[in-house]
């Protein structure tokens, strides 16, 4: 699944002490949150939007410490 404000891949973020994030813009959240449900991950939004000069608004997804990144990377990965 490409991102629609940076043209590329969507990417999930993890490492040491963190279960996973991923920034998502706001006009394509309902789209991530399909996916991220129909394959039974935990996660949570968070309840802040940004936008950096008026641009277009993003949001974070957080997983749940009993997700595996690299899933919901394969995931996003094969999503249409």
């Amino acid at each position: 699944m490409i991102d629609v404000m940076t043209q590329r891949p969507f990417d999930v973020r993890y490492g040491e002490g963190i279960a996973g994030s991923l920034r998502v813009p706001v006009d394509q959240l309902d789209e991530i949150q399909r996916v991220l449900d129909q394959n039974g991950f935990r996660y949570w939004v968070s309840e802040y939007r940004y936008s950096m000069k008026g641009g277009p608004e993003w949001t974070r997804i957080e997983f749940s410490h009993s997700v595996d990144p690299k899933a919901v990377q394969s995931a996003l990965d094969q999503a249409n």
